[in-house]
């Protein structure tokens, strides 16, 4: 497609508690118009050691978003707790995300474990309600001391649009081949649910063997559905009215279209950018170890240069100076900048390396990534410690795109 899409989009980790304005009651909730551009209010959402947490810019802390204040955060009960595939919708006002506790025995003891694929909820941000939006349940198959857990299906590819949530659900069924054997196979079939209505249908009697379809974006203008994985085509939000596509989520700017790849046997990336009039191509930055991902204030993109936790060590140990770690910014004529510049000892990573998930760990232009601090480079490293897990504080790093302001919130 020739023009730059208006991106509603799937894996979203970033919410606010409260919307910065109401819906007036009689508008229709799934205009497209009402989701051309994002919305902000300063919170980002993310998921941290089996926890939906968020952080805040404006108070630069971090919580458990959970609306009871004695709660553990460590049980069932929870409903944050062991959580997984957090999506937030486009006005921020819902959190939906999966994952079920099964309870089943284990040497003739209770036991308790998770699937992070299994079942769908939504989170009401404004009255702290939970509800099931779709339930794929388990089956308990008892062979006395032990119990064998099997899923009846799970839930993949969670993307919202236009107000809607859209859903690959599987179901899991026993099949005998030709030759006696016996296996067990999945169906998906999509579906999409209604926050405003609560009603849940699938949207299609078509089903895929494998999760090969999944919402990538939708265009406000148009008001269609952007349809990527092993077809790229576009439809209507109610999956009618198909047209085949080509889905290009990279950036255009002054007549070039922009684009970043990586030769990962050589470990050498390049941005580069393509004339849509001639097809001239031009390298805008190369080199080894680069990686890149896109501004979350549209004007270019961030990247960093990577390394081994491991050269901190031998610098160490060598005597050298130690590495410093930082991120970058690249605009689209090619002028770089340094956003961020890590104190010794601190790594930090990029967003998501998604061109289509650029809202994702984002709040305007605020962006979240994931560090680390090394607490004691003196360490002598030897097989088989882990310098991240034996000597490492894990924190986020809140760092905005445009100005270069940041802070770190240590998480544990």
């Amino acid at each position: 497609m020739k023009k730059l899409f208006s991106l509603v989009l799937a894996i979203l980790l970033a919410a606010p508690l409260l919307p910065s304005c109401s819906r007036d009651d009689k508008s229709d909730p799934h205009d497209p118009a009402a989701y051309a551009a994002p919305v902000d209010d300063g919170f980002i959402y993310f998921e941290d050691d089996h926890l939906i947490k968020r952080a805040d810019i404006a108070e630069r802390r971090v919580s458990v978003v959970c609306p009871d204040p004695v709660c553990t955060h460590d049980t069932p009960e929870c409903p944050v707790f062991h959580k997984y595939n957090l999506v937030v919708s486009h006005d921020r006002q819902r959190l939906y995300f999966t994952g079920v506790a099964r309870t089943g025995k284990r040497d003739g003891a209770n036991e308790t474990d998770y699937d992070p694929d299994c079942n769908l909820y939504m989170y009401d941000l404004i009255s702290g309600e939970v509800t099931l939006i779709y339930e794929n349940g388990y089956t308990v198959e008892d062979f006395g001391d032990f119990d064998v857990m099997r899923t009846n299906g799970e839930i993949q590819c969670v993307s919202e649009a236009f107000g809607y949530l859209y859903f690959l659900a599987s179901t899991v069924e026993e099949e005998t081949l030709d030759g006696g054997e016996t296996i067990w196979r999945s169906t998906y079939s999509l579906y999409r649910f209604d926050p405003f209505t609560g009603e849940t249908r699938k949207l299609t009697e078509q089903t895929w063997d494998q999760p090969d379809i999944r919402l990538v974006g939708a265009d406000a203008d148009s008001g269609r559905l952007l349809w990527g994985g092993a077809e790229e085509f576009s439809t209507l939000p109610d999956f009618t009215d198909r047209k085949e596509c080509d889905i290009d989520p990279f950036p255009t700017f002054d007549g070039w279209r922009y684009r970043y790849e990586t030769d990962w046997s050589k470990n050498e990336s390049e941005l580069y950018r393509v004339n849509e009039e001639t097809g001239e191509r031009e390298t805008v930055m190369s080199g080894e170890n680069l990686h890149f991902s896109a501004s979350p204030s549209g004007d270019g993109f961030l990247y960093k240069t990577s390394f081994d936790v491991t050269d901190l060590y031998d610098a160490h140990t060598a005597g050298r100076e130690l590495p410093t770690d930082g991120i970058w910014h690249i605009s689209f004529d090619g002028k770089k900048r340094q956003l961020y510049k890590a104190e010794a000892g601190y790594f930090v990573g990029l967003p998501a390396d998604s061109m289509m998930t650029t809202e994702q760990m984002n709040a305007g232009d605020w962006v979240m990534v994931y560090g680390y601090y090394i607490s004691d480079v003196s360490v002598t490293i030897e097989p088989p410690f882990d310098p991240v897990t034996e000597y490492a504080h894990r924190y986020i790093t809140l760092l905005n795109a445009k100005t270069g302001e940041n802070f770190n919130i240590q998480l544990y």
